[in-house]
């Protein structure tokens, strides 16, 4: 188990490293790069947003986030109209990259969190399988192991989805112009069709303020998009959401209780 906490220390020096080198590009692009950048927006919805921003570093720092949004997976608390994303796209990429490698860095170190939370996780379970144990850690250990297994049928049939019905699911909505931009911008890998995916669930929920606010021309598409199609997607993102969350939830008490590890 020793060995185990250093690769956890030096996952965790390397997380905090990330975060910190890629704070540091965002600041530097915040003060030396952000002014370049919003040129290229002339569009209502992001003139809208700068009217009542002030010009200190930590509003710098937020505007750059926000055009980084842009650039990533719309979501409901990116509310501009298309024209801003559209004006994300054309930005030139020695600027693009300015937004996009803090961004990137960020994701490494959440994937860094996520690898070692599930390197952590198995170790736990299999040092607690290989010691004695009473009937409470075992049912306990019973219900995180078939949690685990849960949420990864959970993934497996987002993944599926993504696969081999997002391309139905989209001709449904090719009025939206987020459509063919996800596309362009996203790309057709794993990550990018599971984003895209994760951008169509945002569309087709019943409260989504997006749609009204940035995306009105496919209204009328999402009120028509076939109910058989619409379940695919709702119990995909339930099911995943609620097995991610029991997942986590377990983990935590079986740490605070010691009952996992």
């Amino acid at each position: 188990m020793n060995e185990a906490k250093d690769i956890s220390l030096i996952l965790g020096m390397g997380m905090f490293l990330l975060i910190f080198i890629s704070q540091g590009i965002l600041l530097y692009a915040a003060y030396f790069k952000l002014d370049h950048i919003e040129k290229h927006f002339s569009s209502y919805g992001w003139r809208r947003a700068r009217s009542n921003v002030r010009n200190g570093p930590i509003d710098r720092m937020r505007r750059l986030r926000e055009i980084g949004e842009l650039m990533g997976t719309p979501n409901r608390f990116c509310m501009f109209d298309h024209e801003s994303f559209r004006e994300a796209e054309l930005l030139p990429t020695q600027l693009k990259r300015w937004v996009v490698i803090p961004r990137t860095l960020i994701f490494i170190a959440f994937g860094i969190i996520l690898f070692w939370w599930v390197c952590d996780g198995y170790l736990n379970l299999i040092w607690t399988i290989s010691n004695p144990m009473g009937e409470m850690a075992l049912a306990f250990t019973a219900a995180w192991a078939a949690s685990a297994i849960v949420f990864l049928m959970a993934m497996s049939l987002r993944a599926g989805l993504s696969f081999f019905k997002l391309e139905e699911f989209e001709s449904y909505l090719e009025s939206s112009y987020f459509i063919g931009r996800n596309r362009r911008v996203l790309g057709d890998g794993v990550l990018g069709r599971l984003r895209r995916l994760t951008h169509i669930s945002l569309m087709l929920a019943p409260d989504s303020d997006f749609v009204f606010g940035s995306d009105a021309q496919v209204i009328k598409a999402v009120k028509t998009f076939p109910g058989h199609l619409r379940r695919w997607i709702e119990i995909s993102q339930k099911f995943t959401a609620c097995s991610f969350f029991g997942l986590v939830a377990l983990w935590g008490l079986g740490k605070v209780t010691g009952l996992l590890g």
